[in-house]
């Protein structure tokens, strides 16, 4: 999972990061740095994109249209999240692609 996660990040713009990632105010903050610095790519835990979701729908869909992937790193220790998720997510977002990497717990903590 590091090689994947490397090449994910390679010249990333940092949007957001602390413990509180995903605390309601948190995500608003999150979708209007996606929109200014025209992110492409976001990754995180599915928990993370609950939040995210939940507040998606207040901006208009052109303000993140540069999105294109989800990346959801997963502990193997965890239940698998559903396709239904997968899709929902993919859906709300309007992203071509959602991927999922699944590995031990330090995997899903980078």
């Amino acid at each position: 999972i590091v090689a994947p996660y490397a090449s994910l990040t390679s010249g990333a713009v940092l949007v957001a990061g602390n413990d509180n990632l995903f605390t309601d105010e948190h995500a608003i903050n999150v979708i209007e740095k996606m929109c200014v610095e025209e992110v492409v790519g976001v990754m995180g835990k599915v928990d993370d994109f609950a939040v995210l979701m939940k507040h998606a729908a207040n901006f208009d869909a052109e303000q993140y249209e540069h999105l294109k992937w989800i990346a959801i790193f997963e502990d193997a220790s965890d239940e698998r999240t559903p396709t239904e998720t997968l899709q929902l997510i993919k859906d709300t977002l309007k992203v071509d692609c959602v991927y999922v990497f699944r590995g031990p717990t330090e995997a899903c903590h980078l």
